[in-house]
């Protein structure tokens, strides 16, 4: 069976969108392509979080996350904080990035779901979101 591949492109509207010289958070800037059986497509994302927040170590002092580059195996179709069906998180752990002095890494299961992103806000504190107006058919 062809699996569903998801590609996220950050910062692939860089030049056209927000600052030019530095990749932005909280505006759709970056890029999804899908390639299943049925369709090959690209959509307006968000893979940063929509804000920064610092931090060290773990528990409530973490940093906020941005999912690591490379390729994970660990999304499936499920329902985002019990709501809308979305790609979720549960069949493997992914590597993230904290904001931090320095940044940081950690890896395991963090809930970094590819979902529906607002009009106001990318709505992400890590997760990559799609732009409201192409969710439907994204999914």
């Amino acid at each position: 069976m062809h699996p569903v591949i998801v590609v996220g492109i950050r910062g692939y509207y860089l030049k056209t969108m927000g600052d030019p010289a530095s990749n932005d958070r909280g505006i759709y800037d970056d890029a999804l392509f899908i390639d299943s059986p049925q369709v090959t497509a690209a959509f307006n994302a968000n893979t940063d979080p929509s804000h920064f927040r610092k931090g060290k170590g773990s528990g409530n002092e973490k940093g906020i996350a941005s999912l690591k580059p490379g390729l994970y195996n660990a999304h499936c179709l499920g329902l985002h904080k019990n709501k809308y069906l979305a790609l979720v998180q549960r069949l493997g752990e992914v590597t993230v990035i904290r904001d931090g002095e320095p940044d940081y890494e950690e890896s395991g299961y963090f809930g970094i779901n590819i979902h529906k992103g607002g009009y106001t806000t990318t709505s992400s504190l890590g997760c990559q979101t799609i732009h409201p107006d192409q969710w439907d058919s994204f999914i």
